[in-house]
């Protein structure tokens, strides 16, 4: 029976991580960090371009159906009568 507990003991131990494997594993998630972040910024930033262009296109068909309904341009506030 004392032989059994020795054994248990022994496994128990096995399946712990010691501190360098933890220190490697939270070295190597900053280093994938550092490398990913700059990369996901600038998929950020293409989306908010894509974004920005889509909208400015938008406004300019919205635009131009305007003037093909009305036959003119908005006009200023102090331009109308």
């Amino acid at each position: 029976m004392q032989k059994a507990t020795c054994l248990m003991v022994a496994v128990d131990i096995k399946k712990a991580f010691t501190l360098i494997e933890l220190l490697v594993v939270v070295a190597i998630i900053g280093i994938l960090t550092a490398i990913g972040m700059p990369i996901y910024q600038d998929y950020v930033k293409s989306a908010e371009i894509s974004v920005a262009k889509n909208c400015l296109h938008s406004m300019d068909l919205t635009q131009k159906q305007y003037i093909k309904d009305n036959g003119e341009a908005l006009r200023q506030p102090s331009e109308r009568s």
